[in-house]
């Protein structure tokens, strides 16, 4: 019965992004970043939540302490390169001006999407409790935000490095990827399952919010260009979103949530 139960739950966060990426996509359904955000990430996440009460109180701490700082870093950051802009939002105000809403709470619902998704299907024992370790990453990542607030309110020109897209990807994403699977190679398998759902689910929201105009990249400074569907977008969303991000927030909360692996 348990099988069963897991099966349907896949089925539909399988199916539901997929039929709402036909819908608006290739049936011209236009819809705003806000309800493309709760429609392809949203949705999923409440209906595992309801189906695993379970897991929602850990889940939503660690999405909560992680993508803050996350968010509030890669966007002060890459503010000054214009690695990415959103052109309209729900809200009339933004956060240091320009911040929209919707991006941090896409780094929410991704982040928490990603982990319900790891543990209902590629973890075989839940841990209710965070593990005392997440102490250490909330010090290094809300001190590293503190410090980019301040030197951005300073004088933001001493944090807007060229390429900040790729620098802040690589800061954050691959090195520890690499040192974690290194250490622990029976987790490969799991992150990658995770990271392949992933792909599926980030390509058609990027391309739903890439169609619509839901954001855009104004930038000069990217290594290449993607091009799927006659959409263009930068290769390092392409590397870091849509084919390590995943793998990168599960590592986070493996190592920093967890007391043990699998």
């Amino acid at each position: 019965m348990k099988i069963f139960y897991k099966k349907y739950e896949l089925i539909f966060v399988l199916l539901f992004p997929l039929v709402v990426f036909i819908l608006t996509f290739f049936l011209n359904w236009h819809i705003n970043y806000l309800a493309s955000l709760f429609l392809m990430f949203g949705v999923p996440s409440l209906f595992l939540s309801f189906q695993n009460k379970e897991k929602v109180s850990k889940i939503t701490k660690f999405s909560l302490m992680v993508s803050i700082p996350i968010a509030f870093i890669f966007e002060l950051v890459s503010f000054g390169d214009q690695s990415w802009t959103v052109p309209q939002s729900m809200l009339p105000w933004r956060l240091f001006g320009f911040i929209p809403f919707e991006d941090l709470l896409w780094q929410f619902f991704t982040v928490y999407l990603i982990i319900m998704f790891y543990e209902c299907f590629c973890r075989q024992k839940f841990q209710p409790l965070l593990f005392n370790r997440i102490k250490i990453m909330n010090v290094l990542l809300y001190s590293a935000m503190v410090i980019v607030m301040l030197i951005f309110t300073l004088n933001n020109s001493l944090i807007s490095p060229s390429y900040a897209f790729l620098w802040l990807g690589l800061i954050f994403f691959p090195i520890q990827i690499i040192i974690f699977l290194f250490r622990r190679p029976d987790l490969v398998r799991p992150l990658i399952k995770v990271q392949i759902f992933f792909f599926y689910l980030h390509t058609m929201f990027e391309l739903i919010g890439i169609k619509w105009s839901h954001w855009l990249f104004p930038g000069k400074h990217y290594i290449g260009w993607v091009n799927i569907l006659s959409m263009h977008f930068p290769l390092e969303e392409f590397i870091f979103v849509m084919c390590i991000g995943a793998m990168a927030a599960c590592v986070y909360y493996e190592y920093f949530a967890n007391k043990r692996y699998l």
